[in-house]
């Protein structure tokens, strides 16, 4: 018997202003389990994060088109601090990302690579700590 998927359908807030990127990440997370809400700039992850929906991380590219990563983080922070958030980049990231603690993962990253760094953010999921 397989091991049950490591996001117990957990939703994972998805920013990626790059379509192909935005998929291959998409499925790399739905096929560890997560439902996945991708949407492709900060304002429309603010509203989000605004609704109801119960997210267990919010994943966001550094670079993004008007409110960029750093700008989006420090929102998230003010307004849910105790959401966690892992910033990708395919540049040299915001020096200050590290110095505030926000964890981060440069780009051009293996899936195994995006998901140890998940699995070092979120708490084990209800399913795991039934067993």
């Amino acid at each position: 018997m397989s091991d049950p998927p490591e996001g117990d359908s957990r939703t994972i807030l998805l920013v990626e202003d790059e379509e192909i990127v935005r998929e291959v990440i998409g499925d790399t997370l739905t096929a560890s389990g997560f439902r996945v809400v991708a949407v492709t700039d900060a304002s429309e992850a603010l509203e989000c994060l605004s609704s109801d929906q119960d997210f267990c991380l919010v994943l966001t590219d550094h670079s993004l088109p008007g409110l960029n990563g750093s700008e989006l983080v420090h929102r998230i922070r003010v307004q849910h601090p105790a959401l966690p958030v892992l910033v990708v980049s395919g540049y040299t990231l915001d020096p200050t990302l590290s110095a505030r603690g926000i964890p981060s993962l440069n780009k051009p990253f293996m899936p195994d690579e995006l998901m140890a760094r998940i699995r070092e953010l979120l708490p084990p999921s209800s399913q795991d700590s039934d067993e």
